[in-house]
């Protein structure tokens, strides 16, 4: 077979071409650290890499989701430290109240005289509880706001046209058994009621249907107005306002004010006869709606027929909401009147964060499970009862009983009005107090638990960031191992490709050199 020189030329150059690309290819991975630098050349190694680098990227997404899910959640459990558990050195808000509570119960008739300081006091915690503690905020988000987390739980500035239906559910246990009292005219000795069943809603001065007085007007002889009609009947989308019971029993709501003398005494229960076949009769139990103070007092035979999961639907007071109040939105399933009755659902309010694959945690406590509706009511209407228990200037009892006493007589007849007025006073706060207490303890309690939930989510947080940067090493590892180059495995490759180039280029050299006459004299 004859060897031209075409073939020869061919040959070395292919020879040369391959060489090259082998000894490209070897300096490309040491440049590139790579071992290919598109799918087409090992199509399973870009598949694996391909499978590894999304593995990665979502275990940094996770990573990224389980720290600020945590940042949120130690925001929370440091207000929740503050304000519901405390620490063996710094006792919590709650457990600072409690404390001063039960030095209060103890102290008797003589904290009459410092009550003052005793509500400041109060007025000083709840305000810590909820305008700085219920309010903390991650990165301008309120973390106990649910969902809403552009809305505080408890507003920091008066709103005048806010107006929402409020929905709000009550139990047994929410019905406070004390003692309160009735003046018949300023300054004069109190009517003291016992045994008195109230439901303490978290506004006054609220919208109800019934009968009664209506809110903002006075009734001085204590008549009953009726035709007070029913302020959601028209309202689309929003229920009829009222006390809704499961088992169908039925309330009469009585609207009157507290300086009437029946508005702590309901009257007794009535039957109401239907005018229509087949005359069916039902028994209405007295409820009185207090609308200065926001009480509803209870007839014995209403408390006895009232069971747990009533429901009671009011609008909130006219004249807006004020600064320090909760907010609707947050705390109760309402809707809100000035944005085309848009409803606001407190239920399912979890925010959650997927921090591994298919595995969600939820990072948020809801401000309603926390600081309650009713626990704030408590408080709330404990500081304004305090502060409605004036005792009676000497110089007007002095000027009362001077009318029926002589000097002698006088002295000791100022006595005993100073001596009943106090002992009643104190007879009442003491047991509020009491009352309070109990709450208290019972909110304690459910904290606890709140805080107990909290810290299981923290630690399967952390130990999910454990398990999240374990994982970015290994996946890391393998995809080193897929397609990371063995830079000193690839150097010694690429000498040897560099030699076997060279020599190629040598031997085409040495190959090109020789002529025809060459060949011939050979």
């Amino acid at each position: 077979m004859r060897i031209t020189n075409t073939m020869v030329f061919n040959s070395s150059l292919n020879n040369i071409w391959r060489n090259a690309r082998h000894l490209n290819t070897l300096v490309t991975q040491i440049e590139t650290t790579q071992l290919i630098q598109r799918p087409s050349e090992n199509p399973m190694i870009a598949n694996r890499a391909l499978r590894y680098r999304t593995i990665l990227t979502e275990t940094e997404q996770f990573k990224s989701n389980n720290e600020r899910g945590l940042a949120w959640m130690e925001v929370s459990e440091s207000a929740m430290l503050n304000l519901l558990v405390g620490t063996p050195s710094n006792r919590s808000i709650l457990q600072r109240l409690h404390d001063r509570l039960l030095h209060a119960s103890s102290t008797g008739v003589n904290y009459i005289e410092d009550q003052k300081g005793m509500i400041e006091e109060m007025r000083q915690f709840l305000y810590q509880m909820t305008r700085i503690e219920m309010n903390q905020s991650y990165m301008g988000r309120y973390v106990f706001a649910g969902f809403h987390t552009d809305e505080p739980p408890v507003l920091h500035a008066d709103r005048p046209n806010a107006s929402y239906v409020v929905q709000q559910t009550f139990n047994r246990h929410d019905i406070e058994t004390t003692i309160t009292f009735h003046r018949p005219a300023p300054y004069l000795r109190p009517m003291v009621f016992e045994n008195t069943h109230i439901i303490k809603l978290p506004f006054s001065n609220v919208q109800f249907p019934g009968t009664g007085t209506l809110p903002g007007t006075a009734n001085p002889d204590d008549t009953i107005n009726p035709g007070a009609p029913n302020p959601g009947a028209n309202i689309a989308g929003v229920p009829n306002f009222g006390i809704l019971c499961p088992h169908g029993t039925q309330f009469e709501i009585i609207h009157i004010t507290s300086d009437q003398r029946a508005a702590y005494t309901p009257g007794a229960s009535f039957t109401v006869t239907d005018p229509n076949p087949p005359y069916e009769e039902t028994v209405r139990h007295i409820i009185h709606h207090i609308v200065d103070t926001g009480e509803l007092v209870l007839s014995q035979e209403a408390k006895d027929a009232f069971v747990d999961g009533t429901t009671i639907v009011f609008q909130t007071p006219e004249d807006g909401l004020k600064a320090g109040e909760l907010n609707p939105r947050i705390y109760f399933p309402s809707w809100d009147l000035t944005n085309n009755n848009h409803h606001f659902n407190t239920a399912n309010q979890a925010i959650q964060l997927e921090v591994s694959p298919n595995s969600f945690v939820t990072i948020n406590s809801h401000a309603r499970n926390i600081i309650t509706d009713k626990f704030f009511a408590d408080m709330r209407r404990l500081i304004d009862f305090a502060d409605s228990l004036q005792l009676t200037d000497p110089l007007v009892i002095r000027e009362h009983y001077s009318q029926f006493h002589a000097d002698d007589d006088l002295a000791q007849a100022i006595e005993r009005f100073e001596t009943y007025e106090k002992s009643a006073f104190a007879d009442m706060l003491h047991d509020r107090i009491n009352n309070l207490l109990q709450t208290i303890e019972r909110h304690i309690s459910q904290a606890q638990t709140q805080h107990t939930n909290l810290g299981s989510r923290m630690n399967r947080m952390d130990m999910i960031q454990i398990r999240l940067e374990e994982d970015e090493v290994a996946y890391t590892s393998l995809l080193s191992d897929a397609i990371d180059t063995d830079i000193a495995g690839t150097i010694v490759r690429k000498n040897g490709a560099e030699a076997a180039f060279q020599n190629a280029l040598f031997s085409i050299s040495r190959a090109t050199q020789l002529s025809l006459a060459d060949f011939i004299n050979r």
